[in-house]
């Protein structure tokens, strides 16, 4: 068994060598279990290293577990294909230029980039630290044959780099940790790495995944951290929310209209996760009804100094009330109509679907189309409130159905109209 320390540059991060393999009693509350193959065997190994997991989620429903491990000698990047069960298959080094020979690969996040893939990672290259953006041919997860590295960026001092799916406008970032201040830094890796903002969270952190959940006047970030409690790396949680609302008043005939905008931060109760261990890189899967995905050293009497991974099956991030209240906030599906637009009217290439929704707004509402009520396509906002497009490419008389999706898998009843397109 070796032991050793993996330095990431100046930062506080480390991480010692060993690993699983012995199914543990559940020291942590119910519903905890190390992560398993679908042939019985367990995902992390008995003496190395498995940490940062990162769960990516393909536009056709497939989930993938990316996660870092040293049991080739160095840390390099392995892929595992999640089955409905909750189980996975064998996990899988990834090529190069994912990985390398020499040097040392963590933090994998994975973008889909719409045409491609994009892959994300930390490099420690000779006490260095680098963010690598490796770029694919194709949306193929496992498809390798023309990806290079795009941009290789110099980041020295860090102890984790998370993940922010910013939804409202689309963009892809990752957040940059220290460990040694309450600073969280979002970099647009698509842009040389370029700071697009800073969130001083309420403590200092090691790591940290952001998520961001809707609500009626506005939205609220969640933060799930690596932070030091106790001596020990604990997952911990807090939150922003981001308020906007009117206030009109009428004094004398004059009226005044005030824009309000409220930032309100809290700490989240976490006490469900604290441990005796060293529990750091907590990653939540909100598509997977919120499970956390973690590293941990609490199979130490086994193997000491060892981090495997785990996963709450029960103690979901969203068993915690004040997370609850914001996951579960809107049971009301949305609904389709067509405005004026009647059966048998003329339509020229294109119209327009009305979408309501009661709490969601526009950017958490997607719409699908089909002229054959089997085949749905996603149509695109129209850039108007509450408006979506449909395009025809094609002359003739249609039955077009159309339904939408809120954010919280509400789904509309689907409405239909008979249209008669005309191509100019």
């Amino acid at each position: 068994m070796k032991r050793y320390t993996l330095f990431i540059t100046l930062s506080l991060f480390s991480v010692i060598t060993a690993s699983c393999g012995l199914f543990i009693y559940n020291p942590a509350g119910p519903g905890l279990a190390p992560l398993v193959t679908v042939s019985g065997g367990y995902l992390s190994t008995d003496q190395f290293n498995e940490i940062s997991p990162f769960m990516f989620r393909t536009s056709d429903g497939f989930a993938y577990l990316f996660f870092s491990s040293d049991r080739e000698g160095n840390y390099d990047i392995y892929m595992a294909k999640m089955l409905e069960d909750g189980t996975f298959d064998e996990p899988y080094r990834l090529p190069e230029p994912v990985n390398t020979t020499n040097f040392d690969e963590i933090f994998p996040i994975v973008v889909d980039a719409e045409w491609e893939l994009r892959y994300v990672i930390l490099r420690i290259t000779n006490q260095q630290t680098n963010v690598v953006i490796i770029a694919t041919d194709s949306t193929n997860i496992t498809n390798f044959s023309m990806a290079t590295v795009s941009d290789t960026i110099p980041a020295p001092g860090l102890s984790g780099m998370g993940y922010f799916k910013e939804v409202i406008n689309g963009f892809d970032f990752v957040g940059l940790s220290t460990g040694d201040s309450a600073d969280l830094e979002f970099y647009n890796p698509f842009e040389g790495l370029s700071l697009v903002q800073t969130h001083l969270l309420l403590t200092p952190h090691f790591y940290v995944n952001t998520y961001l959940l809707p609500s009626p006047n506005g939205y609220t970030l969640l933060f799930a951290k690596d932070v030091l409690s106790g001596g020990k790396h604990q997952i911990s949680a807090e939150s922003v929310a981001y308020i906007s609302y009117t206030v009109t008043n009428i004094i004398v005939f004059v009226t005044n209209i005030t824009n309000i905008n409220l930032t309100n931060k809290n700490v989240i109760p976490s006490d469900l996760y604290i441990s005796g261990y060293n529990d750091i890189h907590p990653t939540v899967d909100i598509a997977g009804e919120y499970k956390i995905y973690f590293a941990s050293d609490r199979n130490e009497d086994e193997f000491p100094g060892d981090y495997d991974l785990y996963r709450y099956n029960i103690d979901t991030f969203d068993t915690i009330p004040s997370v609850s209240a914001l996951a579960h906030a809107d049971s009301v599906p949305p609904a389709v109509d067509f405005g004026l637009l009647q059966d048998y009217d003329l339509v020229y290439s294109d119209f327009d679907v009305h979408i309501t929704d009661y709490f969601c707004s526009d950017t958490f509402i997607k719409a699908y189309a089909s002229t054959n009520g089997i085949d749905f396509w996603k149509i695109d906002h129209s850039g108007l409130n509450g408006l979506w497009k449909v395009y025809l490419y094609e002359g003739g008389q249609f039955n077009v159905h159309v339904y939408s999706e809120d954010w919280f898998g509400n789904t509309s009843l689907t409405n239909s109209i008979f249209v008669t397109n005309i191509i100019a």
